[in-house]
């Protein structure tokens, strides 16, 4: 007989009540080999293969075409927003007496704040070309 689910209670995020985490979000793949979730491999590959198709259906000049590619693009971000919602509690279940509390907190803020730094860097080096 198989033990009951645990519920899980008291999964902490990086900003306090709330759930989004940004490194996650924006770094799905390393974040997601870093903490044990394995799915995050898997939602960087949906999400960088729909961003793509996305990309390549705005270059085309048919009206119809260029909003299916907003529509990729718009389900690539939402793919990627609801792993970074779902990642804590993914991370957290995995291996809950890996951190304590406070310092999975401080370590998801640094994620956070690394994450926005280099995706500011990137957009910056492009935008100069």
């Amino acid at each position: 007989m198989e033990p009951a689910p645990r519920a899980v209670t008291g999964v902490p995020h990086a900003f306090g009540g709330i759930p989004l985490n940004v490194g996650a979000s924006l770094f799905p793949l390393i974040w997601g080999v870093v903490h044990g979730v394995v799915l995050g491999v898997w939602v960087q590959l949906g999400v960088g293969a729909l961003w793509v198709i996305g990309g390549v259906l705005l270059r085309n000049p048919e009206t119809g075409i260029a909003v299916l590619g907003l529509v990729f693009r718009g389900a690539a971000i939402l793919g990627d927003v609801y792993f970074g919602v779902v990642a804590d509690r993914l991370a957290w279940e995995k291996n809950p007496s890996r951190w304590e509390t406070a310092d999975y907190s401080k370590n998801q803020r640094i994620w956070a704040v690394g994450a926005v730094a280099y995706a500011l860097a990137l957009t910056w080096y492009q935008a100069g070309r």
